[in-house]
């Protein structure tokens, strides 16, 4: 129950992370933690692995099965890259024509590719939005 709990108030905590400086922050002391409400928990679903695809290795799997070498690739992948970076600053008609092209290849591939790929599980959406918790300082104790 421990872990479950400490993963719950980590969700919690993710969507309500302070604005902290850089560096080191000291955390210390007791808290009385009340926790109260329900989480839900969904169903696992199997989804195509768009995110999870290597996007690297694929490229290098793509040069060498189509025969190019490195060599050749370099210049042509540099050049492409710079006009990527550049088209997201400035995207006048000829880029959106070249970009409306590649959207519909990236299409062709997320019907026609993507959908062939072997699934991959995806845990349920854990939903703690009805989950209440408060803490408060413990007075410390008084020695004498």
């Amino acid at each position: 129950m421990e872990s479950t709990l400490m993963g719950i108030l980590g969700k919690i905590w993710s969507k309500n992370a302070p604005e902290l400086e850089p560096g080191l922050t000291e955390v210390s002391g007791q808290y009385l933690l009340t926790v109260s409400g329900c989480v839900e928990k969904g169903e696992d679903t199997f989804i195509t692995p768009t995110g999870s695809i290597p996007l690297i290795t694929t490229l290098a799997f793509l040069c060498e099965k189509l025969g190019v070498d490195r060599d050749s690739t370099v210049p042509v992948l540099t050049a492409a890259i710079t006009e990527a970076m550049e088209a997201e600053q400035k995207e006048d008609g000829a880029i959106k024509a070249r970009i409306r092209h590649v959207s519909e290849a990236v299409e062709y591939v997320k019907k026609e590719i993507l959908q062939g790929l072997p699934k991959m599980r995806r845990q349920g959406r854990l939903d703690a939005s009805n989950l209440r918790v408060t803490f408060e300082p413990v007075a410390a104790a008084v020695t004498t």
